[in-house]
């Protein structure tokens, strides 16, 4: 009996270990990139247009976004941010086009974080669903050449393609 409790718990420690292990190289591997690295988010105009965006003052917000995307100071991950708001303010306001064309700005960069290129397929895909299901969303995104080949027979089925996408970038997203 001492023989299989002995066994089980070596068993368990090795599940651990490599669990925990893959955690770390995880991380490392994909690319994350945690608000703690981002410059901007402590700028006081990135506090009011958050803000505003709490209020639903979208132009106002995105006014704002855009004026810190010229900042000198920001990093790669401090402009992929900022896009990344601009998204949720397009998306909020329905704005399709614009939307499409800031998710597909994100997803080409290749400079910016995956997990940012994720949040931005995830965001997306929320507002598809919060909307209804709205396939004027999906037909904005779908007719940008990035993302053509990922379009299926039916809407729900594109949307599952870009979901996969989406996944691909950071499966934790």
């Amino acid at each position: 009996m001492s023989k299989k409790i002995l066994l089980l718990f070596v068993g368990l420690m090795v599940i651990l270990l490599v669990g925990v292990s893959w955690l770390l190289l995880s991380g490392n591997y994909f690319g994350s990139q945690s608000s703690k690295n981002f410059t901007v988010n402590a700028n006081p105009d990135f506090i009011s247009a958050s803000s505003l965006l709490k209020e639903k003052k979208y132009a106002e917000a995105e006014t704002l976004f855009s004026t810190l995307e010229n900042l000198k100071t920001n990093t790669m991950q401090d402009l992929a941010f900022l896009r990344l708001k601009k998204l949720q303010i397009f998306l909020a306001e329905n704005k399709y086009t614009e939307a499409a064309d800031t998710l597909e700005n994100i997803v080409t960069n290749p400079q910016f974080p995956r997990e940012t290129k994720a949040r931005a397929i995830e965001n997306t895909l929320t507002t598809y669903l919060k909307n209804s299901r709205d396939s004027f969303l999906l037909d904005a995104i779908f007719s940008r050449e990035t993302f053509r080949t990922l379009r299926r027979d039916t809407t729900l089925e594109s949307a599952y393609s870009l979901a996969q996408y989406g996944y691909e970038f950071q499966p934790t997203t």
